[in-house]
């Protein structure tokens, strides 16, 4: 016989629960911090993808397909040159408001 959800939570002991209330409701309440980890995070997943990238770009090279890698540079590059002055923009109006 399997316990209901609820008396399975009353069994967890208080204090793993209470502290991850506590974690999740810090998280949530405190936005400077919330956003700091999200922008943290979100340059850390942009840094390791533009690693792989240039991981892929060598191995093309370095195998003697150079059309792959001189689009996978294309598309890099594009990607960059889109995406400053977008940044740019964005920074700027959030310093104008």
């Amino acid at each position: 016989m399997r316990p209901d959800r609820g008396k399975l939570a009353s069994m967890q002991k208080p204090s793993t629960r209470l502290s991850h209330l506590t974690a999740v409701s810090t998280l949530l309440f405190d936005k400077q911090t919330f956003a700091k980890v999200e922008a943290y995070g979100t340059a850390l997943v942009s840094m390791v993808d533009m690693a792989t990238d240039i991981y892929m770009i060598h191995r093309y090279y370095s195998s003697g397909r150079q059309s792959y890698a001189n689009a996978t540079l294309m598309c890099v590059l594009g990607e960059i040159n889109s995406s400053m002055p977008l940044t740019h923009l964005s920074n700027t109006l959030s310093l104008l408001a």
